[in-house]
């Protein structure tokens, strides 16, 4: 689901008859009522022809709209004009269908930067029948980009045995953030969270996490999964997902710098791990409202009861910490600070001017003393 600027709101899935599927969006007004101008009555089927199922899409700047997943096990786009129509300007007729070889593909998530270059990824199933992440990127007109990978194509294996691609985000300068989890045959550890850092070309960005790659559990002595990601303006990431410790599923949230390595100023030690009245709980999704704090929600279920839908919201501070004071003509407390600092001049007989910035870079006060 998605809001427009207009304030209409759009969803996109897929509808099943028990003998194929098709692609499905849906516009409402802002009050809830079907959008008309939009499909048939507010209601566009979208059908190549075969079995597709969809499982994301995105608004693009123009008013278009990408809705990705997989037809027939290969990844596939199609490209929705603003009043629910296919464009078929796009791909071929307005469809993209991605073959990896022989082997299975399924997209589960579709980014578009501000190039109008698209990446979609996913997973894929070998030949071994392990699973891999798996990524495709694309001109804006839906032609693959032949400068990715190799013919516009990844496959990464991030652990030694499945590994299950789920999300991604394409970054400023071009690298990409692919997430998902492993599994090894380790019991109870059979689950971990995995995220690879590609750079623009595809290939694996060493300089992050562990030779590329970030991994991190919310439990220790069980599995972990990753459910979805998003990206602090700062650079860090917030990741969260169901774990399961002694037979009860939680949810966890944990934060990794902009480096790839599990930032421990957040939580405990890098994690917070929330049991709601100690039911079986799992978050789907995360999202950080415009102060900073973090929004997860997910379902929870209830002994005997009917399982219920959670939000939970995180205080999410920032601390700002001066590194290196040895040489400085002042000192600085507390450190690291909140929402005040004091400073102590060397020599209170001279002028200085203090500017603060924010971690955009953004200045935030200057003040003389």
């Amino acid at each position: 689901m998605d809001v427009q600027p207009d304030g209409k709101i759009v969803l996109a899935g897929y509808r099943w008859n028990n003998e194929t599927g098709d692609f499905l969006m849906v516009r409402l007004n802002e009050d809830g009522s079907l959008d008309d101008s939009f499909g048939t009555n507010g209601i566009a089927i979208i059908d190549n022809g075969e079995t597709e199922v969809a499982e994301s899409f995105t608004n693009l700047p123009d008013g278009k709209f990408i809705i990705s997943g997989y037809v027939f096990d290969n990844f596939s786009m199609v490209r929705i004009n603003h009043d629910g129509t296919v464009d078929t300007t796009f791909g071929n007729n307005g469809w993209v269908i991605t073959e990896f070889g022989d082997s299975s593909s399924y997209s589960f998530v579709t980014t578009v930067n501000a190039d109008g270059r698209i990446v979609l990824g996913g997973m894929l199933l070998g030949f071994d029948n392990k699973y891999k992440y798996a990524a495709a990127a694309y001109n804006s007109d839906g032609n693959l980009d032949t400068s990715f990978g190799t013919d516009g194509k990844v496959i990464l294996n991030v652990g030694n045995d499945n590994d299950f691609g789920i999300r991604l985000i394409q970054l400023e300068d071009g690298k990409i953030l692919f997430g998902g989890h492993s599994y090894y045959g380790t019991n109870p550890l059979r689950y971990e969270l995995a995220v690879a850092r590609l750079n623009s070309d595809g290939s694996l960005d060493t300089s992050y996490g562990n030779n590329g790659v970030l991994k991190s559990r919310f439990v220790t002595n069980g599995e972990s999964y990753l459910a979805d990601m998003v990206l602090q303006p700062d650079g860090k990431l917030v990741l969260t997902g169901p774990a399961n410790e002694s037979g009860i599923y939680t949810f966890g949230i944990t934060r990794a710098t902009a480096d790839g390595q599990l930032d421990t100023t957040f939580g405990d030690a890098g994690k917070v791990i929330t049991y709601i009245d100690l039911n079986n709980s799992e978050s789907f999704n995360i999202s950080l409202q415009t102060d900073g704090k973090i929004l997860v929600s997910g379902d929870t279920y209830p002994a005997g009861n009917t399982a219920q839908f959670f939000v939970a919201r995180y205080l999410n501070d920032e601390q700002m910490t001066v590194q290196d004071l040895n040489n400085s003509t002042f000192s600085l407390y507390p450190n690291p600070a909140t929402s005040q600092i004091n400073l102590k001049w060397t020599n209170s007989n001279k002028e200085y001017q203090v500017e603060i910035f924010n971690l955009l870079g953004q200045k935030v006060m200057t003040q003389k003393q």
